[in-house]
């Protein structure tokens, strides 16, 4: 992946989240944070991508009971 999606990628996840993503998927956080610079881990990757389509299913959830509740 390229390092500048990455970088994009890091900007948007909050504060503390890593250390989460990193306890879920058994990383340290260095892991993650040399990923981000642009090192090779396919594990790391793949706990970013995890957490990125996790947070788009999660916001979606939210969007859709609001409507619901919107409209009811």
């Amino acid at each position: 992946m390229d390092i500048k999606i990455r970088e994009k990628l890091k900007e948007k996840i909050p504060h503390g989240e890593l250390t989460r993503i990193a306890k879920e998927n058994n990383l340290s956080r260095v892991t993650l944070y040399n990923w981000f610079r642009g090192s090779d881990s396919p594990k790391a990757e793949e706990a970013i991508i995890n957490y990125v389509k996790n947070s788009i299913e999660t916001m979606e959830e939210k969007q859709k009971t609001i409507s619901e509740f919107i409209n009811n």
